[in-house]
Parts: structure tokens; sequence; C-alpha cells
């Protein structure tokens, strides 16, 4: 998110952390749950780690 609107005000709740990266394999075992826009990367890592994972797709193809 933080990436897609550089230069604008982006908040969050002190309960989530927004970040233009994060290394998946060390996120993912932590996390309530992996939001992607469905890498095959992210996915790999979020179901080795067993986390849920919610897609929101961001090109046309993905609709």
């Amino acid at each position: 998110i933080k990436a897609r609107l550089r230069g604008q005000e982006v908040t969050a709740p002190a309960n989530v952390q927004l970040s233009d990266w994060l290394p998946a394999h060390l996120v993912n075992p932590v996390a309530h749950v992996a939001l992607t826009h469905g890498g095959l990367g992210t996915l790999y890592t979020a179901v080795t780690a067993g986390t849920p994972t919610l897609g929101i797709p961001m090109s046309p193809e993905q609709r």
C-alpha cells in the first residue's frame, strides 16, 4: 500500500504496520493474515508458514 501511495499522507491504526517491503519468510510465521496481490513468492511463503491470505488483484488480468 505504502509504495503505491508514495508522496501521499498514509496513516493506519497503531496495530497496523505499513512498509514498502517486508521479508515474507520472517513476517508470515508471526502474521495473522497476509494481504497480497497474489505473487507466487508471497503465496508460497504464506502457505509454507500456514498463514491465511487475502488476495487483492493489482492488474487487469488478475480481476
